[in-house]
């Protein structure tokens, strides 16, 4: 990907309200998205698929507190 192509997508992105974060992932947190059916076991090994699979569990659970009115307020 070339240095345009990559400044682009942070454009993109930024437009969106997306930022692209570095996270370590235990083995235990792959597993677990597994067993939600985040991840399938023939994606273990492929980091966009867990990369994917990760992002999409937080907005789900983003989401579900949001849907429950759970604030910071109220912790």
């Amino acid at each position: 990907m070339s240095a345009a192509d990559r400044m682009r997508k942070t454009r993109e992105r930024k437009a969106l309200g997306l930022r692209v974060l570095r996270v370590e992932v235990s083995l235990d947190t792959v597993e677990t998205l597994i067993e939600l059916d985040y991840l399938s076991v023939e994606n273990v090994h492929d980091l966009g698929a867990v990369s994917n699979a990760l992002a999409n569990y937080i907005d789900d659970s983003v989401q579900a507190v949001a849907c429950n009115g759970i604030t910071l307020n109220s912790w």
